[in-house]
């Protein structure tokens, strides 16, 4: 439980001090314009996992969700886990839960735009979300202007990701 509560800790900060920061580039919006509230409100639960038994977990997860309760649930996973293997465990949830979206943070991989970067730079986790209440975040981001730098491959792959949504 102690290794659960430090990785909240971490990622209380990690939202407050890095992904909720206005930035120029996302049109003066932070870098993921929905986590603070998410964070104030409690609407983020965290678990753990490894990869026997991540299947395991998420469904735990989804058949006790509650639209109500949760913005979104971190999973920590191994620090251990090769990025494929994470790579593999996302597609397959993607594909396996059609009301949720599945997105990884990885150690190895490192997420950015432009020279901007996601990642929390310490937990490899799967984030799972409600697929609709994702799609209609993406689209008041781009009302606002969130996307109006980037470049058209990003563009594309957040277009891409909506259409897999439906």
């Amino acid at each position: 439980m102690e290794d659960l509560k430090n990785f909240k800790k971490y990622i209380e900060n990690w939202i407050l001090n890095d992904l909720s920061i206005n930035d120029s580039f996302f049109n003066n919006l932070p870098k993921c314009p929905y986590a603070k509230k998410a964070l104030i409100n409690n609407k983020i639960l965290y678990d753990f996992s490894n990869h026997t038994n991540i299947y395991k977990k998420i469904d735990e997860i989804a058949n006790n969700w509650n639209n109500f309760s949760y913005e979104v649930a971190l999973i920590k996973m191994n620090n251990d886990i090769n990025p494929n293997l994470l790579k593999k465990i996302k597609k397959d949830l993607n594909k396996n839960y059609d009301t949720f979206i599945f997105l990884t943070d990885h150690l190895e991989v490192n997420e950015k735009i432009e020279n901007i970067s996601f990642n929390n730079m310490k937990y490899n986790i799967i984030f799972m979300q409600d697929r609709l209440k994702l799609k209609q975040a993406r689209m008041n981001l781009n009302k606002k202007g969130y996307y109006n730098n980037w470049n058209k491959t990003y563009i594309d792959q957040v277009e891409k990701l909506n259409e897999d949504i439906l």
